[in-house]
Protein backbone atom coordinates (compact mmCIF):
# COMPACT_ATOMS: atom_id res chain seq x y z
CA UNK A 1 0.00 0.00 0.00
CA UNK A 2 1.08 3.54 -0.70
CA UNK A 3 1.53 5.32 2.63
CA UNK A 4 2.82 8.75 1.65
CA UNK A 5 1.12 11.70 3.30
CA UNK A 6 -0.35 9.63 6.16
CA UNK A 7 -0.20 10.70 9.78
CA UNK A 8 1.33 8.39 12.39
CA UNK A 9 -2.10 7.15 13.54
CA UNK A 10 -3.17 6.52 9.93
CA UNK A 11 0.05 4.62 9.18
CA UNK A 12 -0.45 2.54 12.30
CA UNK A 13 -4.00 1.68 11.26
CA UNK A 14 -2.96 0.78 7.69
CA UNK A 15 -0.25 -1.44 9.14
CA UNK A 16 -2.90 -3.31 11.16
CA UNK A 17 -4.94 -3.86 8.01
CA UNK A 18 -1.89 -5.26 6.21
CA UNK A 19 -1.13 -7.59 9.10
CA UNK A 20 -4.69 -8.90 9.13
CA UNK A 21 -4.89 -9.41 5.38
CA UNK A 22 -3.91 -12.79 3.98
CA UNK A 23 -0.76 -13.17 1.92
CA UNK A 24 -2.94 -13.57 -1.15
CA UNK A 25 -4.62 -10.26 -0.38
CA UNK A 26 -1.26 -8.53 0.07
CA UNK A 27 -0.27 -9.69 -3.42
CA UNK A 28 -3.46 -8.10 -4.73
CA UNK A 29 -2.78 -4.70 -3.21
CA UNK A 30 -1.42 -2.23 -5.74
CA UNK A 31 0.67 0.82 -5.12
CA UNK A 32 0.74 1.81 -8.79
CA UNK A 33 0.22 5.55 -9.36
CA UNK A 34 -1.96 4.62 -12.36
CA UNK A 35 -4.73 3.44 -10.06
CA UNK A 36 -7.87 5.54 -10.38
CA UNK A 37 -8.50 8.24 -7.79
CA UNK A 38 -11.19 7.46 -5.20
CA UNK A 39 -14.70 8.83 -5.74
CA UNK A 40 -16.85 9.74 -2.75
CA UNK A 41 -20.61 10.10 -2.45
CA UNK A 42 -21.89 11.32 0.91
CA UNK A 43 -25.49 12.00 1.90
CA UNK A 44 -26.99 12.69 5.30
CA UNK A 45 -30.49 13.59 6.47
CA UNK A 46 -30.07 17.13 5.10
CA UNK A 47 -28.96 16.10 1.61
CA UNK A 48 -25.86 15.32 -0.44
CA UNK A 49 -22.54 16.78 0.71
CA UNK A 50 -19.49 17.73 -1.32
CA UNK A 51 -16.46 15.84 -0.02
CA UNK A 52 -13.06 16.87 -1.43
CA UNK A 53 -10.64 15.13 0.92
CA UNK A 54 -10.42 12.32 3.45
CA UNK A 55 -10.10 14.86 6.26
CA UNK A 56 -13.35 16.54 5.17
CA UNK A 57 -15.01 13.12 5.07
CA UNK A 58 -14.07 12.29 8.65
CA UNK A 59 -15.06 15.76 9.88
CA UNK A 60 -18.48 15.50 8.20
CA UNK A 61 -19.08 12.06 9.71
CA UNK A 62 -18.30 13.42 13.19
CA UNK A 63 -20.62 16.41 12.66
CA UNK A 64 -23.47 14.12 11.59
CA UNK A 65 -22.94 11.88 14.59
CA UNK A 66 -22.96 14.82 17.01
CA UNK A 67 -26.11 16.21 15.32
CA UNK A 68 -27.88 12.87 15.53
CA UNK A 69 -28.10 12.56 11.71
CA UNK A 70 -28.06 9.39 9.68
CA UNK A 71 -25.61 9.26 6.76
CA UNK A 72 -24.48 7.01 3.93
CA UNK A 73 -21.09 7.15 2.28
CA UNK A 74 -20.05 5.33 -0.91
CA UNK A 75 -16.38 5.20 -1.87
CA UNK A 76 -15.19 3.87 -5.20
CA UNK A 77 -11.66 2.44 -5.22
CA UNK A 78 -10.73 3.39 -1.66
CA UNK A 79 -7.06 4.32 -1.22
CA UNK A 80 -4.70 3.50 1.68
CA UNK A 81 -4.87 7.14 2.75
CA UNK A 82 -8.66 6.99 3.03
CA UNK A 83 -8.46 3.64 4.81
CA UNK A 84 -6.11 5.14 7.38
CA UNK A 85 -8.20 8.29 7.83
CA UNK A 86 -11.53 6.50 8.19
CA UNK A 87 -10.22 3.66 10.28
CA UNK A 88 -8.35 5.81 12.78
CA UNK A 89 -10.81 8.73 12.75
CA UNK A 90 -14.00 6.63 13.18
CA UNK A 91 -12.50 3.67 15.06
CA UNK A 92 -13.57 1.16 12.39
CA UNK A 93 -12.66 -2.49 12.66
CA UNK A 94 -9.47 -3.21 10.61
CA UNK A 95 -10.90 -6.60 9.60
CA UNK A 96 -13.46 -4.77 7.48
CA UNK A 97 -10.83 -3.32 5.14
CA UNK A 98 -8.70 -6.48 5.21
CA UNK A 99 -11.68 -8.56 4.07
CA UNK A 100 -12.48 -6.04 1.33
CA UNK A 101 -9.03 -6.75 -0.15
CA UNK A 102 -10.02 -10.34 -0.85
CA UNK A 103 -12.75 -11.98 -2.90
CA UNK A 104 -14.01 -15.46 -3.74
CA UNK A 105 -11.75 -17.32 -6.13
CA UNK A 106 -13.13 -17.48 -9.66
CA UNK A 107 -12.94 -21.28 -9.65
CA UNK A 108 -15.27 -21.51 -6.65
CA UNK A 109 -17.45 -18.50 -7.29
CA UNK A 110 -20.56 -20.35 -8.50
CA UNK A 111 -20.44 -23.10 -5.92
CA UNK A 112 -23.61 -23.52 -3.85
CA UNK A 113 -23.97 -20.50 -1.61
CA UNK A 114 -25.59 -20.91 1.82
CA UNK A 115 -25.38 -17.35 3.11
CA UNK A 116 -29.17 -17.12 3.53
CA UNK A 117 -29.47 -19.51 6.44
CA UNK A 118 -31.98 -17.85 8.79
CA UNK A 119 -35.76 -17.84 8.70
CA UNK A 120 -38.01 -14.79 8.58
CA UNK A 121 -38.68 -14.88 12.33
CA UNK A 122 -35.08 -14.89 13.50
CA UNK A 123 -33.54 -13.10 10.52
CA UNK A 124 -33.90 -9.58 11.91
CA UNK A 125 -32.24 -10.49 15.17
CA UNK A 126 -29.41 -12.19 13.29
CA UNK A 127 -28.99 -9.08 11.14
CA UNK A 128 -28.68 -6.96 14.25
CA UNK A 129 -25.35 -8.62 14.99
CA UNK A 130 -23.89 -7.87 11.55
CA UNK A 131 -21.39 -5.08 11.97
CA UNK A 132 -20.33 -5.47 8.33
CA UNK A 133 -20.95 -7.60 5.27
CA UNK A 134 -19.20 -8.39 1.99
CA UNK A 135 -20.99 -9.18 -1.28
CA UNK A 136 -19.16 -10.93 -4.11
CA UNK A 137 -20.29 -10.37 -7.67
CA UNK A 138 -19.22 -11.13 -11.22
CA UNK A 139 -19.36 -8.69 -14.12
CA UNK A 140 -20.28 -10.07 -17.54
CA UNK A 141 -19.05 -7.91 -20.45
CA UNK A 142 -21.53 -9.01 -23.09
CA UNK A 143 -20.49 -8.49 -26.71
CA UNK A 144 -16.71 -8.64 -26.12
CA UNK A 145 -14.81 -11.56 -27.63
CA UNK A 146 -11.55 -13.01 -26.36
CA UNK A 147 -8.61 -11.39 -28.12
CA UNK A 148 -10.60 -8.37 -29.31
CA UNK A 149 -9.33 -6.17 -26.50
CA UNK A 150 -6.32 -5.52 -24.28
CA UNK A 151 -6.76 -5.37 -20.52
CA UNK A 152 -4.78 -2.69 -18.73
CA UNK A 153 -3.62 -2.88 -15.15
CA UNK A 154 -6.57 -2.86 -12.79
CA UNK A 155 -7.84 0.64 -11.98
CA UNK A 156 -8.44 -0.51 -8.39
CA UNK A 157 -6.14 -0.49 -5.40
CA UNK A 158 -7.25 -4.09 -4.85
CA UNK A 159 -6.85 -6.41 -7.81
CA UNK A 160 -9.79 -8.45 -9.10
CA UNK A 161 -9.82 -11.46 -11.42
CA UNK A 162 -10.41 -10.81 -15.12
CA UNK A 163 -10.85 -13.85 -17.35
CA UNK A 164 -12.65 -15.47 -20.28
CA UNK A 165 -14.23 -18.90 -20.01
CA UNK A 166 -16.28 -20.34 -22.88
CA UNK A 167 -19.16 -20.20 -23.57
CA UNK A 168 -19.51 -17.21 -21.24
CA UNK A 169 -18.46 -13.63 -22.01
CA UNK A 170 -15.45 -11.84 -20.55
CA UNK A 171 -15.90 -11.64 -16.77
CA UNK A 172 -14.33 -9.84 -13.84
CA UNK A 173 -14.90 -10.28 -10.13
CA UNK A 174 -15.95 -7.52 -7.77
CA UNK A 175 -16.70 -7.11 -4.07
CA UNK A 176 -19.08 -4.72 -2.32
CA UNK A 177 -18.20 -4.18 1.33
CA UNK A 178 -20.29 -2.21 3.80
CA UNK A 179 -20.39 -1.62 7.54
CA UNK A 180 -22.36 0.27 10.16
CA UNK A 181 -19.93 3.00 11.16
CA UNK A 182 -21.04 4.08 14.64
CA UNK A 183 -19.20 3.77 17.94
CA UNK A 184 -21.86 1.50 19.47
CA UNK A 185 -21.07 -1.48 17.26
CA UNK A 186 -18.36 -2.55 19.65
CA UNK A 187 -20.84 -2.69 22.53
CA UNK A 188 -23.10 -5.56 23.36
CA UNK A 189 -26.75 -5.20 22.33
CA UNK A 190 -27.76 -4.89 25.96
CA UNK A 191 -25.91 -1.59 26.25
CA UNK A 192 -27.47 0.06 23.16
CA UNK A 193 -30.15 2.58 24.01
CA UNK A 194 -33.05 3.15 21.63
CA UNK A 195 -32.13 6.79 21.06
CA UNK A 196 -28.63 5.83 20.04
CA UNK A 197 -29.89 3.76 17.10
CA UNK A 198 -30.67 6.90 15.09
CA UNK A 199 -27.02 7.93 15.10
CA UNK A 200 -26.11 5.58 12.26
CA UNK A 201 -24.00 5.89 9.17
CA UNK A 202 -23.27 3.17 6.64
CA UNK A 203 -20.03 3.02 4.69
CA UNK A 204 -19.98 1.26 1.29
CA UNK A 205 -16.86 0.30 -0.64
CA UNK A 206 -17.12 -0.54 -4.36
CA UNK A 207 -14.67 -1.21 -7.17
CA UNK A 208 -13.98 1.13 -10.06
CA UNK A 209 -15.11 0.02 -13.56
CA UNK A 210 -12.69 -2.20 -15.43
CA UNK A 211 -10.30 -0.27 -17.69
CA UNK A 212 -10.08 -1.65 -21.23
CA UNK A 213 -7.80 -0.03 -23.82
CA UNK A 214 -9.06 0.40 -27.37
CA UNK A 215 -12.33 -1.26 -26.55
CA UNK A 216 -13.97 -2.14 -29.87
CA UNK A 217 -17.59 -1.71 -30.70
CA UNK A 218 -19.23 -4.98 -29.63
CA UNK A 219 -20.56 -7.30 -32.31
CA UNK A 220 -23.93 -6.83 -30.70
CA UNK A 221 -23.65 -3.06 -30.56
CA UNK A 222 -26.24 -2.66 -27.80
CA UNK A 223 -25.03 -5.41 -25.47
CA UNK A 224 -24.77 -4.13 -21.93
CA UNK A 225 -22.62 -5.21 -19.02
CA UNK A 226 -24.42 -7.12 -16.28
CA UNK A 227 -23.30 -7.89 -12.75
CA UNK A 228 -24.53 -11.09 -11.09
CA UNK A 229 -24.43 -11.87 -7.38
CA UNK A 230 -24.55 -15.25 -5.65
CA UNK A 231 -27.72 -14.50 -3.73
CA UNK A 232 -30.50 -16.26 -5.59
CA UNK A 233 -32.12 -19.68 -5.82
CA UNK A 234 -30.81 -19.79 -9.39
CA UNK A 235 -27.23 -20.88 -10.07
CA UNK A 236 -27.01 -17.94 -12.45
CA UNK A 237 -27.27 -15.57 -9.49
CA UNK A 238 -29.15 -12.33 -9.04
CA UNK A 239 -28.72 -10.04 -12.11
CA UNK A 240 -28.14 -6.39 -11.30
CA UNK A 241 -28.29 -4.17 -14.39
CA UNK A 242 -26.42 -1.03 -15.19
CA UNK A 243 -28.29 2.24 -15.27
CA UNK A 244 -29.73 2.69 -18.76
CA UNK A 245 -28.87 6.38 -18.51
CA UNK A 246 -25.15 5.54 -18.16
CA UNK A 247 -22.83 4.61 -21.02
CA UNK A 248 -20.93 2.08 -18.91
CA UNK A 249 -21.54 0.05 -15.77
CA UNK A 250 -20.64 1.84 -12.53
CA UNK A 251 -21.61 0.47 -9.13
CA UNK A 252 -20.74 3.87 -7.69
CA UNK A 253 -23.34 5.62 -9.87
CA UNK A 254 -25.87 2.87 -9.14
CA UNK A 255 -25.47 3.40 -5.39
CA UNK A 256 -25.71 7.15 -5.91
CA UNK A 257 -29.05 6.57 -7.66
CA UNK A 258 -30.21 4.24 -4.86
CA UNK A 259 -29.53 6.76 -2.12
CA UNK A 260 -31.23 9.64 -3.90
CA UNK A 261 -34.44 8.16 -2.45
CA UNK A 262 -34.76 8.89 1.25
CA UNK A 263 -37.02 5.90 1.93
CA UNK A 264 -34.19 3.57 0.93
CA UNK A 265 -32.00 5.14 3.58
CA UNK A 266 -34.81 5.03 6.15
CA UNK A 267 -35.30 1.36 5.32
CA UNK A 268 -31.65 0.66 6.18
CA UNK A 269 -31.85 2.50 9.51
CA UNK A 270 -35.02 0.94 10.85
CA UNK A 271 -34.09 0.41 14.46
CA UNK A 272 -31.52 -2.30 13.71
CA UNK A 273 -28.02 -1.56 15.01
CA UNK A 274 -26.37 -3.82 12.43
CA UNK A 275 -26.28 -3.59 8.65
CA UNK A 276 -28.84 -5.19 6.36
CA UNK A 277 -27.93 -8.72 5.31
CA UNK A 278 -26.72 -9.12 1.73
CA UNK A 279 -29.97 -10.60 0.37
CA UNK A 280 -32.16 -7.85 1.79
CA UNK A 281 -29.84 -5.11 0.53
CA UNK A 282 -29.34 -6.59 -2.96
CA UNK A 283 -33.02 -7.12 -3.68
CA UNK A 284 -33.79 -3.58 -2.50
CA UNK A 285 -30.92 -2.41 -4.75
CA UNK A 286 -32.28 -4.45 -7.67
CA UNK A 287 -35.81 -3.10 -7.19
CA UNK A 288 -34.56 0.50 -7.14
CA UNK A 289 -32.34 0.16 -10.24
CA UNK A 290 -35.07 -1.57 -12.28
CA UNK A 291 -37.60 1.11 -11.36
CA UNK A 292 -35.10 3.84 -12.28
CA UNK A 293 -34.46 2.13 -15.63
CA UNK A 294 -38.19 1.81 -16.30
CA UNK A 295 -38.67 5.51 -15.59
CA UNK A 296 -35.84 6.30 -17.98
CA UNK A 297 -37.43 4.18 -20.73
CA UNK A 298 -40.86 5.65 -20.03
CA UNK A 299 -39.50 9.19 -20.33
CA UNK A 300 -37.51 8.41 -23.48
CA UNK A 301 -40.34 6.55 -25.24
CA UNK A 302 -42.84 9.32 -24.47
CA UNK A 303 -40.37 11.95 -25.67
CA UNK A 304 -40.15 10.12 -29.00
CA UNK A 305 -43.91 9.57 -29.14
CA UNK A 306 -44.97 13.13 -28.26
CA UNK A 307 -42.12 15.13 -29.81
CA UNK A 308 -40.01 13.28 -32.36
CA UNK A 309 -42.99 11.75 -34.16
CA UNK A 310 -44.20 15.21 -35.16
CA UNK A 311 -41.37 15.28 -37.69
CA UNK A 312 -39.80 11.79 -37.69
CA UNK A 313 -36.26 11.30 -38.94
CA UNK A 314 -34.76 8.16 -40.38
CA UNK A 315 -33.17 7.42 -36.98
CA UNK A 316 -36.52 7.60 -35.12
CA UNK A 317 -37.43 4.05 -36.10
CA UNK A 318 -34.04 2.79 -34.87
CA UNK A 319 -34.50 4.64 -31.58
CA UNK A 320 -37.86 2.97 -31.01
CA UNK A 321 -36.43 -0.47 -31.77
CA UNK A 322 -33.60 0.21 -29.29
CA UNK A 323 -36.15 1.10 -26.60
CA UNK A 324 -38.13 -2.01 -27.48
CA UNK A 325 -35.01 -4.14 -27.00
CA UNK A 326 -34.27 -2.45 -23.66
CA UNK A 327 -37.83 -3.02 -22.52
CA UNK A 328 -37.73 -6.70 -23.42
CA UNK A 329 -34.44 -7.13 -21.54
CA UNK A 330 -35.94 -5.38 -18.52
CA UNK A 331 -39.00 -7.62 -18.49
CA UNK A 332 -36.98 -10.81 -18.94
CA UNK A 333 -34.47 -10.05 -16.16
CA UNK A 334 -37.15 -8.87 -13.72
CA UNK A 335 -39.06 -12.10 -14.34
CA UNK A 336 -35.86 -14.05 -13.68
CA UNK A 337 -35.24 -12.07 -10.48
CA UNK A 338 -38.75 -12.59 -9.10
CA UNK A 339 -38.83 -16.28 -10.05
CA UNK A 340 -35.72 -17.19 -8.06
CA UNK A 341 -36.24 -15.09 -4.92
CA UNK A 342 -35.13 -16.92 -1.74
CA UNK A 343 -38.38 -18.25 -0.23
CA UNK A 344 -37.99 -16.59 3.18
CA UNK A 345 -37.06 -13.14 1.86
CA UNK A 346 -40.60 -11.74 1.29
CA UNK A 347 -41.58 -12.63 4.85
CA UNK A 348 -38.35 -11.07 6.11
CA UNK A 349 -39.34 -7.76 4.50
CA UNK A 350 -42.78 -8.00 6.10
CA UNK A 351 -41.29 -8.56 9.55
CA UNK A 352 -38.87 -5.71 9.01
CA UNK A 353 -41.69 -3.41 7.97
CA UNK A 354 -43.50 -4.17 11.22
CA UNK A 355 -40.50 -2.82 13.14
CA UNK A 356 -40.69 0.68 11.63
CA UNK A 357 -39.60 3.31 14.13
CA UNK A 358 -41.61 6.54 14.57
CA UNK A 359 -43.47 5.93 11.32
CA UNK A 360 -40.25 5.55 9.33
CA UNK A 361 -40.83 4.86 5.60
CA UNK A 362 -44.59 4.53 6.14
CA UNK A 363 -44.91 4.14 2.35
CA UNK A 364 -42.49 1.21 2.33
CA UNK A 365 -43.46 -1.82 0.28
CA UNK A 366 -41.55 -5.02 -0.16
CA UNK A 367 -38.92 -4.79 -2.93
CA UNK A 368 -40.31 -8.08 -4.25
CA UNK A 369 -43.79 -6.56 -4.57
CA UNK A 370 -42.24 -3.49 -6.16
CA UNK A 371 -40.45 -5.65 -8.75
CA UNK A 372 -43.77 -7.25 -9.70
CA UNK A 373 -45.34 -3.80 -10.02
CA UNK A 374 -42.46 -2.63 -12.21
CA UNK A 375 -43.00 -5.70 -14.39
CA UNK A 376 -46.69 -4.81 -14.79
CA UNK A 377 -45.83 -1.19 -15.58
CA UNK A 378 -43.39 -2.47 -18.20
CA UNK A 379 -46.24 -4.39 -19.87
CA UNK A 380 -48.31 -1.20 -20.03
CA UNK A 381 -45.34 0.69 -21.45
CA UNK A 382 -44.96 -2.07 -24.03
CA UNK A 383 -48.55 -1.44 -25.20
CA UNK A 384 -47.82 2.28 -25.43
CA UNK A 385 -44.66 1.52 -27.40
CA UNK A 386 -46.63 -0.63 -29.86
CA UNK A 387 -49.07 2.25 -30.36
CA UNK A 388 -46.10 4.54 -30.93
CA UNK A 389 -44.89 2.27 -33.75
CA UNK A 390 -48.31 2.61 -35.38
CA UNK A 391 -48.16 6.38 -34.99
CA UNK A 392 -44.69 6.35 -36.53
CA UNK A 393 -46.06 4.64 -39.63
CA UNK A 394 -48.82 7.26 -39.82
CA UNK A 395 -46.33 10.09 -39.30
CA UNK A 396 -44.08 8.72 -42.04
CA UNK A 397 -47.09 8.46 -44.38
CA UNK A 398 -48.00 12.09 -43.62
CA UNK A 399 -44.39 13.15 -44.15
CA UNK A 400 -44.21 11.31 -47.47
CA UNK A 401 -47.55 12.85 -48.49
CA UNK A 402 -46.20 16.30 -47.74
CA UNK A 403 -43.09 15.51 -49.71
CA UNK A 404 -45.18 14.32 -52.67
CA UNK A 405 -47.32 17.46 -52.54
CA UNK A 406 -44.19 19.60 -52.48
CA UNK A 407 -42.81 17.75 -55.49
CA UNK A 408 -46.15 18.20 -57.28
CA UNK A 409 -46.05 21.95 -56.60
CA UNK A 410 -42.54 22.18 -57.97
CA UNK A 411 -43.58 20.24 -61.05
CA UNK A 412 -46.52 22.61 -61.55
CA UNK A 413 -44.21 25.59 -61.37
CA UNK A 414 -41.89 24.01 -63.93
CA UNK A 415 -44.86 23.33 -66.22
CA UNK A 416 -46.06 26.90 -65.94
CA UNK A 417 -42.57 28.17 -66.61
CA UNK A 418 -42.35 25.95 -69.68
CA UNK A 419 -45.67 27.31 -70.95
CA UNK A 420 -44.21 30.83 -70.97
CA UNK A 421 -41.60 29.72 -73.48
CA UNK A 422 -44.03 27.75 -75.65
CA UNK A 423 -44.98 30.63 -78.04
CA UNK A 424 -41.32 31.57 -78.40
CA UNK A 425 -40.46 27.96 -79.24
CA UNK A 426 -43.18 27.84 -81.91
CA UNK A 427 -41.99 31.16 -83.36
CA UNK A 428 -38.41 29.91 -83.45
CA UNK A 429 -39.59 26.77 -85.21
CA UNK A 430 -41.53 28.74 -87.87
CA UNK A 431 -38.83 31.29 -88.74
CA UNK A 432 -36.15 28.68 -88.47
CA UNK A 433 -37.59 26.63 -91.35
CA UNK A 434 -35.41 26.40 -94.44
CA UNK A 435 -38.09 27.77 -96.82
CA UNK A 436 -37.59 30.18 -99.67
CA UNK A 437 -40.70 32.14 -98.72
CA UNK A 438 -39.18 32.90 -95.35
CA UNK A 439 -35.42 32.93 -95.79
CA UNK A 440 -35.39 34.42 -99.30
CA UNK A 441 -37.97 37.15 -98.77
CA UNK A 442 -37.50 40.58 -97.29
CA UNK A 443 -39.94 40.06 -94.39
CA UNK A 444 -39.74 42.93 -91.86
CA UNK A 445 -38.49 42.08 -88.37
CA UNK A 446 -41.67 43.32 -86.73
CA UNK A 447 -43.59 40.45 -88.36
CA UNK A 448 -41.98 38.07 -85.91
CA UNK A 449 -43.22 40.20 -83.02
CA UNK A 450 -46.76 40.18 -84.40
CA UNK A 451 -46.68 36.41 -84.85
CA UNK A 452 -45.29 35.99 -81.35
CA UNK A 453 -48.15 38.09 -79.91
CA UNK A 454 -50.75 36.07 -81.82
CA UNK A 455 -49.23 32.78 -80.60
CA UNK A 456 -49.10 34.04 -77.01
CA UNK A 457 -52.75 35.10 -77.19
CA UNK A 458 -53.76 31.70 -78.57
CA UNK A 459 -51.81 29.97 -75.77
CA UNK A 460 -53.52 32.03 -73.07
CA UNK A 461 -56.98 31.51 -74.58
CA UNK A 462 -56.37 27.77 -74.87
CA UNK A 463 -55.12 27.56 -71.25
CA UNK A 464 -58.09 29.38 -69.75
CA UNK A 465 -60.50 27.60 -72.10
CA UNK A 466 -59.29 24.18 -70.96
CA UNK A 467 -59.31 25.31 -67.32
CA UNK A 468 -62.87 26.60 -67.61
CA UNK A 469 -64.00 23.45 -69.40
CA UNK A 470 -62.52 21.33 -66.58
CA UNK A 471 -64.26 23.43 -63.92
CA UNK A 472 -67.58 23.23 -65.80
CA UNK A 473 -67.25 19.47 -66.18
CA UNK A 474 -66.49 19.06 -62.46
CA UNK A 475 -69.57 21.11 -61.50
CA UNK A 476 -71.73 19.14 -63.92
CA UNK A 477 -70.59 15.83 -62.44
CA UNK A 478 -71.27 17.15 -58.94
CA UNK A 479 -74.81 18.24 -59.81
CA UNK A 480 -75.41 14.87 -61.47
CA UNK A 481 -74.34 12.99 -58.33
CA UNK A 482 -76.56 15.21 -56.14
CA UNK A 483 -79.48 14.57 -58.46
CA UNK A 484 -78.91 10.82 -58.40
CA UNK A 485 -78.65 10.75 -54.58
CA UNK A 486 -81.83 12.81 -54.27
Amino acid sequence: MEEKGLSDSEKKYVSKVKDLASSDAIDRILSSPSAAEPKIFYRDSSGEKSINSRQTLVQQAVVDYNNNNYAVCVIENISPAHIGALGSGLSLEPYFFANHATHVDKERFWEQFTGWSWDSESGIEVAASLASAHIDGMFEYNGLEHGDFQLTSSPNIFRRDVFKRNPYPVQSSTRISYCRANPYLCKSKAHIRRAELTRDSDLFLVDAPLAIENRPKPKESRSRTTCRFRYSQSRGGLPLPQLFSQQSYSLFESFRSLFQHTWHIAFMFNGIPGVLPAHALLYMFSSSIWETNLRFLDSDIKRISFRDLRDPKDSTNDDLHDRREDLEDLKALISETVTWVPPTLPRYYEKLSERRVDGAYSTFGSPIENLRRVRQDADRLQSFLNDTFQLLMSSIAVRDSRSSMEQARRSAWLTQLASLYLPLSVLTGIFGMNLKEINGSSVPFWWSIVVLGILALCTVLTYFGLRGFGSWKEKRDTRKKIHENA
